[in-house]
C-alpha cells in the first residue's frame, strides 16, 4: 500500500512540475524585490523600533512601533523591483493609529500610488491588502527604484508593518517540484535496495 502511496504521490509532483508554466526566458534577469539601504526616519524618537529588512529575494519587511505619541513622523524606504507580474504589500496597523498614509514614488520623486485609510483603535489590529499589476506595476517596473513613504499620526505602542512580497516565478516552482519528486524516487529506489538485501 505505502509503494502506491509514494508511486501516486511522486506521478502528481511529475505532473504539477510539467503542467507549471514558466515565464518567458529573459536574459540574466531573476525575478525579484530587492532593499536599498536600512530606511530614513525624520522625526522618530529614540526608543521607537524601526527598520526594514529582506526576508528573502521575493519579500521585504518594513516597520515602525512607536515608543511615544508622533504627528510628525515621515518613514522613507527605498527598494527597487525587477522582472516581476506581481507586487503585493500586506499592511498590519496595530493599537491606535489616528492615521497614516501610504504613497509610492517612482526614482523621479512623480507619485505612483497613494492610501490613506489605515486607523484603529486601541487594541484593535487592522490588515491591508494591496496587489498591483498591469499598467501601474509596468510604471514601477520602469522606475531604476522606488520609494515607500509612510506619514501620519500614532499614539504610543501604535506600529505598523508591511511585508512587499512578489510570487515566486513559475520556472523556480516547477524545478523544486521536479527536484522533490526525484528525491521521492530515489528514496523509494533506496527502500527496494535495502530490503532486497
Amino acid at each position: 500500500m505505502k509503494h502506491i502511496v509514494l508511486s501516486a504521490f511522486a506521478v502528481v509532483l511529475l505532473v504539477i512540475g510539467a503542467t507549471a508554466t514558466p515565464a518567458p526566458a529573459q536574459a540574466a534577469t531573476i525575478s525579484t524585490i530587492s532593499l536599498i539601504g536600512p530606511g530614513v526616519f525624520v522625526n522618530a524618537h529614540p526608543n521607537d523600533s524601526k527598520g526594514a529588512e529582506a526576508l528573502s529575494p521575493y519579500t521585504l519587511k518594513f516597520f515602525h512601533k512607536f515608543a511615544e505619541f508622533n504627528n510628525t513622523f515621515v518613514d522613507k524606504y527605498k527598494f527597487s523591483i525587477n522582472d516581476i507580474e506581481k507586487l503585493d504589500f500586506n499592511i498590519t496597523t496595530k493599537n491606535h493609529v489616528l492615521g497614516m498614509t501610504f504613497r509610492l514614488y517612482d526614482d523621479q520623486g512623480n507619485q505612483l500610488f497613494s492610501l490613506s485609510d489605515f486607523a484603529t483603535n486601541a487594541g484593535e489590529t487592522k490588515l491591508t491588502q494591496l496587489s498591483f499589476t498591469g499598467a501601474l506595476l509596468d510604471a514601477m517596473l520602469a522606475s531604476s527604484f522606488l520609494t515607500l513613504k509612510i506619514t501620519g499620526a500614532m499614539c504610543s505602542c501604535a506600529s505598523y508593518s508591511i511585508t512587499a512580497v512578489t510570487p515566486i516565478p513559475a520556472a523556480l516552482l516547477m524545478f523544486m517540484t521536479a527536484l522533490g519528486g526525484m528525491g521521492t524516487l530515489a528514496w523509494r529506489r533506496n527502500k527496494h535496495q535495502a530490503a532486497a538485501a
